[in-house]
């Protein structure tokens, strides 16, 4: 009689870092745009200090209360 057990089938073994290798790529994407906006933030805020000094405009008092 022949002995026909079949050995477990093998998975590829890159389909274990498909998940991390995506995670970390969304945080480096997530960290670029990060620091895009927050630099687009200070050239706004920078141009408007700009236009409000200019214009003569409304200066904001921060007081301690």
């Amino acid at each position: 009689m022949t002995d026909f057990t079949l050995s477990p089938r093998r998975r590829p073994l890159w389909r274990l870092f498909i998940a991390p290798v995506l995670v970390v790529i969304a945080a480096i994407a997530w960290s670029i745009f990060w620091f895009y906006a927050a630099s687009q933030v200070d050239v706004q805020a920078d141009a408007w200090r700009a236009q409000e000094a200019k214009s003569g405009g409304s200066t904001i008092a921060l007081t301690a209360r």
